[in-house]
């Protein structure tokens, strides 16, 4: 996905784990590709489940208001949905 999505010439966030290294491995060119990493290419390191790192990459991402907007509404289900989990 990543691959296709910087062939149209768009932008790519990812969040990865620090300690997925096997995962990372599918993408390891794109991280070693100066041309790419840093510029459209970027990875964000954190959990999907830690709302802490998601309003941290949330605030990283400021500048793409209609992202903001869509992650905040993910970050609000997340949230919701960890909360109903743990009432249950």
């Amino acid at each position: 996905m990543c691959e296709l999505l910087l062939e149209k010439g768009y932008t790519v966030h990812g969040i990865v784990r620090r300690t997925s290294n096997l995962l990372r491995s599918r993408i390891e060119h794109l991280r070693r590709d100066q041309k790419l990493y840093g510029r459209r290419f970027f990875l964000h390191y954190g959990d999907l489940y830690d709302s802490s790192t998601l309003n941290r990459i949330i605030a990283e991402l400021a500048v793409y208001a209609p992202l903001k907007v869509l992650l905040e509404k993910r970050l609000n289900y997340v949230h919701s949905t960890n909360q109903q989990k743990t009432a249950a």
